[in-house]
C-alpha cells in the first residue's frame, strides 16, 4: 500500500470532482471543468491553489482525452511526474467493472457504449459529440425536447415549466439563444423533465422514442456483436431516466446490471484494490 496521497480527479467539461486520500482520510473537493480541447476556465488556477505534493499520486480522467498530445497537455498542468491520465470511457469502466469485462453506457451531457476487456475499451459506439451524435445523452434529449416546446406540442403545465427554467418566451428563445449559446444549460432541461412526463403523455412518449432510438442506435448491436447482455450505466441521465431506460432495455432483452451515478468513489476503491502504481 502506498503511502503518500493519492488525487483522483475525475474531469467533465463543467465540473472536475476530486478526491484527496491519504491513509483513512478521504476529502472531497470540486473544482470547475476542463477538456484539453476548449479554453481552460479556472480549472488551472484552482488546481494551483490545491497545493498537490510532489510525492502525491496522482490519477487523472476526463473528457476529451483521446490521444497523447492531450494526455501530455493535461500532465503538464500538475509539474510532477506521478501521475496517469487516462479518458473519462475507461474511468468510468474501471469504477463500474473493476477488472471484470462488460458493456458500459456512459449517460452524462452527451452519451456513448463501449465494451471493456478488463483492462482497456476494445470498442466503442456513439460519443461523437454534439455536431455528429451524442445520443443517450442530455444534450441530444434536450434538443428533442425544446423543438417539441418550441412547436406547442407539450402540455401547458411542461410548456410553462420550461419557459420559467429558460426565462425566456417561445417567441424570443431562438433569437436570444443563438446570440448566447449555452450548451449546458440548455442540457440542464432535463433535469426538470422526468418529472414533468409523470403528468405529460406526449412528453413521456418522447422520452420513451429517445432511448428506443439509442439502443437500437448503439446498444444493442453492441450487445449483439459481443454475446453480452448485461450493461452498466454511468451518469446523471442513468440516474434521472432510469424507468425509460430500463423499459427500452427490457424489450430488447438487456438487463442493467449496474448504475452510477459518478465514478470518483470507485476509481479511488480501485486504485486502492489494484494498487499497481504510475
Amino acid at each position: 500500500m502506498n503511502t503518500c496521497s493519492i488525487y483522483i480527479f475525475e474531469a467533465g467539461s463543467t465540473k472536475t470532482d476530486v478526491i484527496v486520500y491519504n491513509g483513512n482520510t478521504k476529502v472531497k473537493l470540486s473544482l470547475s471543468g476542463f477538456n484539453p480541447n476548449r479554453a481552460d476556465s479556472n480549472f488551472s488556477e484552482e488546481l494551483d491553489k490545491l497545493n498537490i505534493p510532489l510525492e502525491a499520486e496522482i490519477h487523472f480522467y476526463g473528457s476529451g482525452i483521446n490521444d497523447r498530445l492531450n494526455k501530455q497537455k493535461v500532465a503538464d498542468l500538475f509539474h510532477t511526474k506521478k501521475i496517469t491520465v487516462n479518458s473519462d470511457a475507461l474511468g468510468a469502466s474501471r469504477a463500474l467493472l473493476n477488472r471484470s469485462e462488460g458493456i458500459v453506457c456512459i449517460l452524462g451531457t452527451g452519451g456513448n457504449v463501449l465494451y471493456y476487456d478488463g483492462s482497456e475499451i476494445i470498442d466503442n459506439h456513439g460519443g461523437y459529440g454534439y455536431l455528429i451524435d451524442d445520443y443517450g445523452g442530455g444534450l441530444e434529449l434536450s434538443k428533442i425536447i425544446v423543438s417539441n416546446w418550441l412547436n406547442n406540442n407539450l402540455s401547458p403545465e411542461s410548456s410553462k415549466s420550461i419557459t420559467e427554467y429558460f426565462s425566456v418566451s417561445k417567441l424570443d428563445f431562438v433569437s436570444q439563444f443563438y446570440q448566447n449559446v449555452d450548451l449546458h444549460r440548455l442540457a440542464g432541461v432535463c433535469k426538470i423533465i422526468p418529472k414533468l412526463a409523470l403528468k405529460d403523455d406526449y412528453l413521456s412518449l418522447v422520452i420513451k422514442n429517445y432511448f428506443d432510438v439509442f439502443i437500437d442506435r448503439h446498444l444493442y448491436s453492441m450487445c449483439k456483436k459481443h454475446n453480452n447482455f448485461k450493461v452498466n450505466l454511468v451518469g446523471s441521465i442513468a440516474l434521472y431516466y432510469y424507468d425509460w431506460i430500463e423499459k427500452a432495455t427490457v424489450t430488447k432483452g438487456i438487463i442493467i446490471n449496474k448504475t452510477l451515478t459518478k465514478p470518483i468513489d470507485e476509481l479511488l476503491e480501485f486504485h486502492l484494490s489494484n494498487n499497481d502504481g504510475l
